[in-house]
């Protein structure tokens, strides 16, 4: 049966099964594929197929059996047919969850099997013995019941809390009463949670360690349970609904953890056929062993969801550290003590590129190892896919795209400055590399020996070409010749410019810039090749000439030798030659800064064992001592002899060793005789003298530097025989940890960032005036609360506790970067595509006459300044000039002497309003300044400076005399005014007020002069919102997102319209704006997704033909902290593909809340989900900020794109955004495509989608019809 001809599309698997027929038997089989109704499956054992031919009629019925984290599923399921590729069986009853939970099931045993056979588990790893299998898994055991131990009483004390707090929302006694007798329940139980829990736990790890973990659960099941024909019984269904969100939640923060962990496990105690290890510490283990043993505590319903939320939030959010301990109780005991995971997930994605299909592009996420995958790749015969993720900027396989993007941004910068910019035109590719002029090549020649009698400078901007020029009069620069040069010219002013280059080097490293653009000229695959000599001699120089290397004297004179062989060679050879030197002294660098970092972890290793030695002790002696008074002789003998024993056995033995609980025990027989409250049985107590010999022997194993072992055994000898002492109260000598305020939620979002930091990872310091200087965290406490800095050079600079650096993340003077440790030439690449588009960015959002930014720019630093407002408390002021005489000026005297009346105006407004102004021309001859000032006082003088500044300058042109006058307005605005366009139009009206009033005074507005009946509207619209959301009256329409090359598919925006009473569609405008200004947007936005997904649901076999749904969220739901449970809740509930969900948000948005967005993103697309940043463009579009925001698609402004095919300012942006965009591995959507003129011009341009009414006006989303696209290219 062909793929075209099946109702549901299949998609490919490899997942462990059992096949139950009845009476005939059990089988082992393998599900190889499934669909929305079926499946087929291999029966694995020998010639088992042909013998049961006979038996396998089609319509028998028959259960097949897989797992899924730890749990039976059956499926109820009937035969189909059998052929020779195996038994295809059909579901017997159709149920929306078994896609669901049969996807999830093949990535986890997909995980499971490639995980033994990664190339970094070192085959030469030798198999445990018996014994030590023993030792390891007893030490995790007791330090996840010593996690247990410290997590569970506060857990304990939260839900109590939690559950009054939530029986008090409750509207009736009835629906309190679950919660009040969970409350009774846990008084009387709460004591055997951690016993019984660590029993559990250990016991299937115990299991798990000797391979018999499968065998033994399969076994505790009951039969009938095991034959069971439902996937998730009808009544367990919610509970299993509140137990997998946790447990999802869990898997995506502690993925790499997790993996790491899964690893060693496999290493450990895997079998001899390589199979996969059962986790028993992951998220889904412990969840499900919670709800076993709590399973007298009637967790359910509403109560479930508070017990699980709790458990979330003070456990399983949590486990890093305890994944740390258990990785490190692995590595010391020789399991895969050299693991990188960042390697694994590297090679991993390699493997998985070279596997797959190159002509099969695929539009998710970049492929990476995760525990919890978010989709399955598209199946082979898939006609129409989507596109392939590119690579990240930093790795070697960008440097390609690096410098053919630097290179077409700084074509199109040319050509916009140049006037030359054209229609549409782009230059056409050439069919042969362009070569060199001879006479070029010579003047470079020539240019070396220059530099080595010092007779050239190239500190100069553009020295590089003029001194090309002038070292021959006959020469003449190609256009190719020229862009080389301002290539190489900017490339090394990157370089030269990065602090770590020493100044007395600076010009030095310079000098290579003659003989790498000869290099360049003559071989463009200098910044494309794998490995070119030439980069890799700058590069090397660039490290060597760092200022504060520990070489750095013996290191300047080598770079200085190297520059030197260089520039003599007239062959290019000399960087070759220099190489056989250089790479030694690199080699060398890197083995210091390696050994310096490792010194700063083996001390903070040891510094942290101490640490937690300390605070073991102090916790096992406040548990015994509490707050009762203690006699002095106890606490005297504690601190002056026993803690050091204590200290001694942990260090020697370990906390899970007989002499560890032998210093307890005495400690135990001394309270049980010397506390009056002690509890202790007499017939547990030992004699006085054996107890005092014991004591003894403790001591002498102790430095006594003090010389007081001696009396301290004979105070404890009179205490022991009734002798009075003097009783203190023991205090605990460790300082507890700094402990966020619970009800800071931005403070609890940073802690939870910086807990996010890893070592190895690389951040930007900002300590301004200085440059940027960075570090890498080079080493990090296994429970985060201490992070220790280094500097490039592996030197410690800094250490930080968790919540200083939670401050210093929050407050940006520490940023975490993604890529860092690049080499000089990559680093300068990059560098050098950030600027040339923030440059093309800000000449296309500033008039080119004057400077200022234009309206659209001015209106978006508006914005920015309310935002601004909000975050600061601060308030601004906004002033309108408009220019009387400019008109007449122009008439008079011509059109340029109109330009420079606009220009000394321009220079004039800028001066007064200080640097603190954003200054506009928002009109011909109408100026805008925004300030942060009060508009009463400061902002009302300024104004009138400016008036003044303007009114009492005479503007002289050809023998003409102009008194300039103005109509001026200004208002002023805070937080509370967050409505941009009318606070633009308010200072408007108010300046033409000003005009017809006789210009003399400076108006002023308030923000509500010119909208009261406009209000009172807006009012009218709460009341219409909240009947829209009870009612259900609004309605969701889509558009196609088009792709306009390759064989991809289109995806839809969702938009929403308003129905009236009449029936009719109005335009969502007012009523987006009412909702956002009135806090209701949250909950349109959650109507949305909830309508979104139940028709995904219902429409589920005819998704295949879509690229999915585009659901724009608004500002509202990402500040909301409960949105992102909504969604998962969501995705439960509707068993939507989440590769087919796009999420869709404003740049304005996603940057004023840079962080946040980045986190929930992340979050988000670890699952599936994809991202598109709307409006893209008219906000701060820097190309650092894009970087930083892990999105799938940029959706340029339709502004940029209406009048793309007549404004030459706009193609040119639109192509800097498109060129940056693929640079960063994301896809381009062009929108407001209304024509065949601006497609074309988009299409040249090389943007990916396009959006408009070219293709059509909006479908109602339950009138799309979901059919195989007739062709998947736009024609052009």
């Amino acid at each position: 049966m062909t793929a075209e001809k099946r109702k549901f599309t299949r998609q490919s698997a490899s997942i462990a099964g059992t096949l139950v027929l009845g009476d005939q038997g059990e089988f082992d089989c393998v599900i190889s594929d499934f669909s929305q109704g079926g499946m087929l499956v291999i029966l694995t054992g020998a010639g088992q197929l042909g013998r049961l031919r006979g038996l396998l009629k089609v319509d028998k019925r028959a259960t097949v059996i897989y797992q899924l984290e730890g749990r039976n599923i059956a499926v109820d399921v009937s035969v189909a047919h059998v052929s020779r590729q195996g038994i295809g069986l059909q579901l017997a009853q159709q149920d929306s969850r078994f896609v669901l939970n049969i996807q999830r099931a093949a990535r986890l045993f997909a995980v499971e099997q490639s995980a033994p056979a990664v190339s970094i588990v070192a085959p030469t790893q030798q198999p445990l013995d018996p014994l030590s299998k023993a030792q390891l898994i007893k030490s995790t055991n007791h330090h996840v019941a010593e996690f247990f131990n410290r997590c569970f009483p506060e857990y304990i004390g939260t839900l109590k809390d939690a559950l009054i707090t939530e029986a008090d929302r409750q509207r009736s006694q009835t629906a309190q009463q679950p919660f009040f007798d969970t409350l009774g329940i846990i008084r009387t139980q709460q004591m055997h949670l951690v016993p019984d829990l660590s029993a559990k736990i250990s016991a299937d790890a115990a299991e798990a360690a000797d391979g018999r973990f499968i065998e033994a659960w399969q076994a505790r099941k009951p039969r009938n349970e095991r034959a069971g024909l439902s996937l998730v019984e009808k009544n367990e269904f919610e509970d299993w609904l509140v137990i997998r969100k946790a447990i999802s939640k869990a898997e995506i923060i502690l993925r790499e953890q997790l993996l790491e962990l899964q690893l060693r496990l496999d290493a450990a105690f895997g079998s001899p056929d390589a199979s996969h290890c059962y986790n028993p510490y992951s998220p889904s283990a412990l969840c499900y062993g919670f709800a076993e043993v709590t399973r007298d505590w009637r967790l359910t319903g509403k109560v479930q969801v508070v017990a699980f939320k709790v458990l979330y939030d003070v456990l399983l959010s949590n486990l890093a550290t305890l994944y740390r301990s258990l990785n490190r109780l692995f590595i010391e005991a020789g399991v895969l003590p050299d693991i990188d995971v960042e390697q694994y997930l590297t090679e991993q994605a390699i493997r998985e590129r070279k596997a797959s299909d190159p002509s099969r592009d695929q539009e998710s996420p970049q492929a990476e190892a995760k525990i919890t995958p978010p989709v399955p790749p598209p199946e082979p015969q898939q006609p129409v896919q989507a596109d392939a993720p590119k690579t990240a900027p930093g790795d070697a396989k960008a440097t390609p795209s690096a410098f053919n993007t630097a290179t077409r941004l700084w074509s199109a910068h040319k050509r916009l400055n140049n006037g030359t910019a054209g229609r549409l035109t782009l230059p056409d590719e050439p069919a042969e590399p362009p070569q060199p002029s001879r006479a070029t090549l010579s003047a470079l020649q020539q240019m070396q020996q220059q530099l080595l009698a010092q007779h050239a400078d190239l500190a100069k901007p553009g020295a590089l070409k003029q001194l090309i020029e002038a070292s021959d009069p006959g020469v003449q620069l190609s256009e190719f010749e020229e862009d080389s040069a301002d290539m190489i010219e900017n490339l090394f002013d990157n370089i030269v410019q990065s602090d770590q280059v020493a100044d007395d080097l600076r010009d030095e490293v310079r000098k290579l810039e003659v003989p790498v653009l000869r290099v360049m000229l003559k071989d463009q695959s200098l910044f494309t090749a794998d490995f070119h000599p030439a980069r890799q001699a700058v590069n090397h120089i660039a490290l060597l000439s760092d200022q504060g290397s520990t070489h750095a004297a013996h290191n300047k004179a080598a770079v200085i030798n190297a520059i030197t062989t260089i520039l003599e060679s007239s062959d290019d050879e000399g960087f070759t030659r220099s190489l056989l030197i250089l790479d030694q002294l690199v080699a060398k660098e890197k083995r210091l800064v390696e050994r310096n970092l490792r010194r700063i972890a083996e001390a903070a290793d040891g510094q942290q064992r101490i640490r937690k030695a300390h605070q073991l002790i102090d916790r096992e002696l406040v548990r015994r001592l509490g707050s009762r008074p203690v006699p002095a002789p106890v606490l005297e003998l504690l601190e002056h002899g026993w803690k050091g024993l204590m200290m001694l056995c942990l260090f020697r033995q370990g906390d899970d060793s007989r002499s560890w609980d032998l210093t307890l025990a005495i400690v135990d027989q001394l309270v049980a005789r010397t506390l009056s409250d002690a509890e202790e049985a007499s017939g547990n107590l030992i004699r006085i003298d054996a107890l005092l010999r014991l004591i003894g022997k403790g001591l002498a194993k102790v430095h006594d530097a003090e010389g007081r072992h001696e009396q301290l055994l004979e105070n404890i000898e009179n205490l022991l025989n009734g002798q009075a002492f003097a009783s203190l109260v023991y205090r605990s000598t460790t300082e507890p940890e700094e402990e966020p305020n619970e009800n800071d939620a931005t403070a609890l979002r940073w802690i939870k960032r910086a807990k996010g930091l890893r070592k190895g990872q690389w951040l930007e310091c900002l300590a301004p005036p200085q440059s940027p200087v960075l570090y890498q965290l080079a080493w990090v406490a296994d429970d985060f609360s201490q992070f220790i800095l280094a500097n490039q050079q592996g030197k410690k600079v800094a250490e930080l506790s968790l919540h200083e650096m939670a401050q210093k993340l929050r407050h940006r003077s520490l940023s975490a970067l993604e890529h860092a440790a690049l080499p000089a030439v990559e680093q300068g690449l990059d560098t050098l595509v950030q600027k040339i588009y923030e440059k093309l960015a800000f000449e296309a959002s500033h008039d080119q006459l004057t400077g200022l930014c234009t309206r659209r720019e001015f209106s978006q630093c508006i914005a920015h300044s309310v935002a601004n407002a909000k975050e600061h408390q601060r308030r601004h002021t906004l002033i309108f000039i408009d220019i009387l005489q400019f008109k007449l000026v122009n008439n008079t005297c011509g059109y340029e002497a109109g330009d420079r009346l606009l220009q000394e105006l321009s220079r004039s407004l800028q001066a007064v309003a200080g640097d603190d102004a954003i200054v506009g021309r928002i009109g011909a001859a109408e100026f805008g300044v925004v300030v942060p000032l009060d508009a009463e006082v400061e902002g009302f003088q300024l104004a009138s400076a400016i008036k003044v500044e303007i009114e009492s300058t005479r503007f002289e042109e050809g023998g003409h005399s102009f008194v300039i006058n103005t109509a001026m307005a200004l208002l002023g605005f805070d937080h509370t005014n967050d409505r941009i366009m009318e606070l633009l139009r308010t200072v408007e009206v108010a300046a033409e007020i000003s005009k017809k009033a006789g210009r003399r005074k400076i108006q002023v507005a308030h923000p509500g002069d010119a909208r009261l009946e406009e209000r009172n509207e807006v009012m009218n619209w709460v009341t219409r919102i909240n009947r829209a959301l009870d009612e259900n009256s609004l309605k969701l329409r889509c558009q196609a997102i088009n792709p306009i090359q390759g064989s991809v598919l289109p995806h839809y925006e969702i938009l929403l319209t308003v129905v009236d009473d009449a029936g009719n569609h109005l335009p969502p405008g007012e009523f987006i704006m009412a909702a956002e200004e009135f806090n209701r947007m949250a909950a349109v936005d959650r109507w949305v997704i909830e309508a979104v997904f139940g028709w995904m649901t219902e429409h589920l076999p005819g998704l295949e033909h879509l690229g999915g749904f585009s659901i724009n969220l608004s500002g509202h739901s990402l500040n909301d902290e409960t949105f992102t449970d909504f969604l998962f809740d969501a995705l439960i509930r509707y068993p939507v593909p989440r590769d087919k969900l796009i999420f869709e948000i404003t740049e304005t948005t996603a940057v004023a809340n840079l962080e946040d967005a980045s986190d929930f993103i992340n979050e988000m697309r670890g699952i599936g989900c994809r991202f598109s940043l709307d409006d893209f463009g008219v906000g701060q579009s820097s190309f650092s900020y894009l970087k930083r925001l892990p999105v799938d698609f940029i959706k340029i402004d339709g502004s940029f794109v209406v009048n793309i095919a007549e404004d030459p300012v706009d193609f040119a942006l639109v192509r800097s955004i498109t060129e940056m965009g693929h640079f960063l591995g994301k896809k381009v959507i062009a929108e407001y495509v209304a024509d065949a003129a601006i497609l074309e011009a988009v299409s040249s341009i090389g943007v990916d989608y396009a959006q408009g009414f070219h293709f059509g006006t909006h479908v109602m989303l339950d009138q799309l019809v979901l059919a195989p696209p007739v062709t998947s290219e736009i024609d052009v």
